[in-house]
């Protein structure tokens, strides 16, 4: 293998995802556009949903849901396989079949061994040396919000339906029996992984008599792996001593709570799925600039890092979550009013959090060829390192502030109906220098 292909190989742990984006800036699908977004940043990981709607592919609506042909076809989605990623994390969500009757309930298992499996057999048999993780958003949602009502997001909620967990816990157990068995019949070594997806802790953490998935689920299911959409516990945190404190708590909550399982490559199985911080939302422990949204997903990354995490997932390229302002069949990208969760805004503008990102995997890729191509592990213990250093040299002057205070004038916070289609950006194989603070 030539350098390109060894760097290839590694994981750098700080990834991003791509899921529903509001706005584009080319004339071709959202997904190939936002995925070569993230490949120009330095990454090779990336997180999607498997569904067309997520990225207006209108001409793929008929295959909703029909996973294995999504992949196989000639669709963005295969199309993305073939790209330079090593590692790929994609939702197949289809946990609402945990509402429907006993009778309905047993038959949609039924389905969802089927497709789990012969998904995982495909990706074993086709892309043998990359590495899938199939799991689904933010799992404690089913058992808080009742089916046909408008969601309500207690976090505190205390009257979960037994039933409902027992569901949640039989609906696990398919997917990763159908990931266990397909492994077997191709490859019980196979890089093809299941994971859960918890996002309510806290409260478990601080009050055991709580039912939530880390604690009536997790802990009787054979998971592969968990994920961590950590908002709840870490959206609030501005210092490193705090994070340091805080999260390794919940991260040790969720770990020993996991079944042993073998042929699992990382030492831990927990991993961050998502977090971030909106520089335009507006709430009150929100960022207020773009360089303390940078800052405050630097200090939340390294301390993942130091935990030893095996990913840690930040949310996302473009926001998802903007509205027009304007005419909404004439709106453009620049005239949305977003909550700024990106690292690219609506105005095509790198934050300074992709300035991060980006120094962070040429100062990782230098060291290793600089080392020539030591371990997984030696690269593990020095990527706080890189992270930290990262966040010295990146200034992070944009956009200024001025426009931060105008956009949050026009903020209304709703969530758009309409994406539109993009198009695919000419992949680029480059290692920028890091900006550097001036003197």
């Amino acid at each position: 293998m030539d350098k390109m292909d060894m760097l290839q190989q590694y994981n750098y742990v700080l990834g991003t995802q791509t899921i529903g984006p509001a706005y584009q800036f080319t004339s071709s699908n959202q997904l190939m556009e936002t995925a070569n977004r993230i490949l120009q940043m330095g990454s090779n990981i990336i997180k999607f949903n498997l569904d067309p709607y997520s990225y207006q592919l209108t001409e793929f609506y008929d295959l909703t849901n029909r996973y294995l042909e999504l992949l196989q076809q000639d669709t963005p989605f295969h199309q993305l396989l073939t790209l330079d990623f090593q590692y790929y994390f994609f939702w197949i969500e289809t946990a609402g079949s945990i509402y429907l009757t006993e009778e309905l309930f047993l038959q949609s298992l039924e389905l969802e061994y089927t497709r789990v499996k012969e998904v995982t057999k495909y990706l074993l048999e086709t892309f043998p040396d990359k590495y899938f993780f199939m799991g689904h958003w933010e799992g404690d949602w089913r058992l808080v919000n009742d089916p046909g009502s408008f969601p309500i997001w207690d976090v505190y909620r205390r009257d979960i339906p037994e039933e409902r967990i027992r569901n949640m816990r039989r609906w696990i157990e398919t997917r990763q029996r159908a990931v266990d068995d397909a492994k077997q019949e191709v490859n019980p070594e196979g890089k093809v992984f299941n994971y859960l997806e918890v996002n309510i802790v806290k409260p478990v953490v601080e009050d055991p008599t709580f039912q939530r998935l880390v604690n009536e689920v997790l802990p009787h299911e054979d998971v592969d792996l968990v994920s961590y959409s950590c908002y709840l516990a870490t959206q609030e945190i501005k210092t490193l001593a705090d994070m340091e404190r805080e999260l390794p708590i919940y991260l040790d909550f969720i770990e020993a709570n996991l079944k042993p399982k073998a042929n699992i490559p990382f030492s831990k199985r927990v991993f961050i799925g998502e977090f971030g911080y909106p520089v335009l939302r507006g709430r009150s422990f929100d960022p207020a600039t773009p360089v303390e949204q940078k800052e405050r997903s630097e200090i939340l990354a390294r301390v993942a890092l130091q935990w030893g995490t095996p990913f840690v997932l930040y949310w996302q390229m473009y926001d998802n979550e903007c509205e027009c302002l304007l005419n909404p069949p004439d709106c453009r990208a620049e005239q949305l009013s977003c909550n700024g969760f990106w690292m690219i805004d609506n105005q095509n503008r790198e934050q300074p959090i992709y300035e991060l990102y980006q120094c962070y995997h040429t100062l990782a890729k230098n060291w290793l060829i600089e080392n020539n191509f030591p371990s997984q592990e030696q690269l593990m213990a020095e990527l706080p390192r890189f992270l930290a250093e990262a966040n010295q040299k990146v200034v992070g002057s944009k956009p200024p502030h001025s426009s931060i205070k105008k956009m949050k004038r026009l903020k209304r916070l709703k969530r758009p109906k309409r994406l539109k289609r993009l198009s695919r950006l000419k992949r680029k194989i480059l290692i920028k220098k890091c900006k550097r603070r001036p003197g």
